[in-house]
């Protein structure tokens, strides 16, 4: 028993001191290991950084081409007949009318990134260099036929488009960037004649819906005014001497008030009949175009500097990784630890066995 004892002490202190002989031969991590791994492995970093920025850069050198017609404009946003009637609604607790502040900047980008505008876009045909006309499912070679290709096209081109918007001054730009310059002119100039025909459309329902709102309002007004000024004639018909009555006067005064109102409410009504009217026929632009989409005469930067800053940066961060990750199999090696062996051994038969998929399958089996 005693023996025993000793023995399985002794086996304690010898297995203790082995753990913490392993864990003492683990150095602390620190900038000069650091620094060792990194010099270690630096020509792995060198050729990770390399490849990386190599491949970006030729991708950049490889793609095509592309052009960007950038227009600006600013749309309207004050429309004094609609205000006027705005809150003219709102004295007799109508609501819902437009203001007279008009859509923001936001809602002239949303609608011009709308399906719906590109999709008529993508039905325009565009003049071609060989003086005939192609459509943009050519321009930007989507797949397919029919409906589907058409929806592809869209995809793309809401790819191609870019629009910026500016609070503070109320401008919209829009970029067109295409492999064709004209055909990235045409475009910009046909999204800002669609959006135009967009705003005319809703201005002149708009001013449809203000003149109807207005004619029937002017119908109740002038019952209104006819009974208020019919009130006033029989009153002074029925009371020809009221300047010596106080009451007689109140109340001549009250009826005249009465009638004043009702004419100043029918005069503007009248007002904003007529102004509707015209307006539901006004087929001048509803935007400003600040800047025409003019013809681009040289393409886009390709980015390379970019293409390599970034290049380097992914690169370095894998190179690190591949060194961290070669140091600690090799310390797992050195330490006796089968792990890592087994892990090489493994890969290697998953390469094999995605060289060789019908093995795999008789494996599976």
């Amino acid at each position: 028993m005693s023996v025993g004892n000793v023995t399985g002490s002794g086996t304690g202190r010898l297995s203790t001191g082995f753990h913490e002989a392993e864990a003492s031969e683990i150095p602390p991590l620190s900038l000069a290991s650091v620094g060792v791994v990194l010099l270690r492995y630096r020509y792995l970093i060198t050729i990770a950084v390399l490849t990386v920025s190599t491949v970006l850069v030729s991708a950049g050198l490889l793609a095509h081409r592309s052009y960007t017609a950038t227009a600006s404009f600013v749309p309207q946003t004050t429309d004094k007949g609609l205000s006027r009637l705005a809150g003219l609604a709102a004295q007799f607790g109508v609501v819902g009318l437009p203001t007279g502040n008009g859509p923001s900047p936001e809602f002239y980008a949303d609608v011009m990134t709308s399906r719906q505008l590109l999709r008529a876009v993508v039905d325009t045909r565009f003049p071609a260099d060989s003086g005939g006309s192609l459509l943009l499912a050519d321009v930007l070679h989507a797949p397919g036929g029919g409906a589907l290709r058409r929806e592809r096209t869209v995809d793309r081109l809401l790819r191609a488009v870019g629009v910026v918007t500016s609070n503070k001054t109320g401008m919209v730009e829009l970029d067109v960037r295409l492999s064709d310059p004209v055909i990235a002119q045409q475009v910009a100039l046909r999204m800002l004649e669609l959006l135009n025909d967009f705003n005319l459309r809703t201005r002149q329902s708009q001013a449809r819906q203000e003149r109807l709102f207005a004619g029937r309002r002017m119908d109740e007004v002038r019952g209104e005014l006819r009974t208020a000024e019919n009130a006033l004639q029989a009153f002074l018909q029925q009371n020809r001497d009221f300047e010596d009555s106080p009451q007689l006067s109140f109340q001549r005064d009250r009826l005249q008030r009465e009638v004043s109102l009702r004419q100043q409410v029918y005069t503007s009504l009248a007002t904003s009949y007529e102004q509707s009217k015209m307006d539901e026929v006004r087929d001048t632009p509803v935007i400003t175009v600040v800047e025409s989409p003019v013809l681009p005469v040289e393409p886009d930067s390709r980015r390379l500097i970019v293409r390599a800053v970034v290049g380097v940066t992914l690169g370095l961060m894998l190179g690190v990784l591949l060194a961290f990750g070669r140091e600690y199999g090799r310390r797992n090696r050195e330490a006796g630890d089968t792990t890592y062996e087994d892990f090489v051994v493994l890969q290697r038969e998953a390469v094999d066995d995605l060289k060789r998929p019908l093995r795999l399958l008789r494996r599976g089996r």
